[in-house]
């Protein structure tokens, strides 16, 4: 049985979200709602046959065109490797960013990302560490190790 989560607009996002689940609790679809009803963003999610994501894949207004997608790759180990994120235009996939994950052995606690833009050179990396609570982000640093804010992209889907 497919189930929905709904959340309403919030200071951080003026749209309604409407994330439809599977019977194993995944996403396979995820819509933004204006205050009309009508369906500004429209995600839709397809999975490996283990459950995980291969990619997600925005459509456009008509609701057939892909005009954004995300990819998703595994190691042996099943640990995400790069998470790329693309426009479509004109049938072309044209990078926007790409993160590219770093393990420390076996484990499954990523330690370093990092992060492209529409080059295939880093803009740099993202370090967390983990407690007993978790995964601490250590902060966002460029490729001389400085700290920064955030990465300069263009823009994400």
């Amino acid at each position: 049985m497919i189930s929905t989560e709904i959340f309403e607009p919030d200071e951080y996002c003026p749209h309604r979200i409407i994330y439809y689940r599977d019977q194993n609790d995944k996403v396979i679809r995820h819509v933004w709602v204006n205050d009309d009803n009508r369906i500004i963003r429209d995600y839709l999610y397809e999975n490996r046959k283990d459950g995980q994501y291969s990619c997600v894949v925005l459509f456009g207004t008509d609701h057939i065109t892909p005009i954004g997608i995300k990819e998703f790759f595994y190691d042996e180990l099943d640990r995400i490797i790069t998470n790329t994120q693309y426009e479509i235009i004109d049938g072309n996939k044209i990078q926007l960013v790409k993160f590219k994950f770093i393990y420390d052995g076996n484990d499954r606690r990523c330690y370093k990302t990092f992060v492209y833009g529409r080059a295939e050179e880093p803009l740099g990396y993202m370090l967390n560490t983990y407690d007993d609570a978790g995964i601490a982000p250590a902060g966002n640093f460029n490729m001389d190790g400085e700290r920064i804010g955030k990465f300069n992209l263009e823009r994400l889907f």
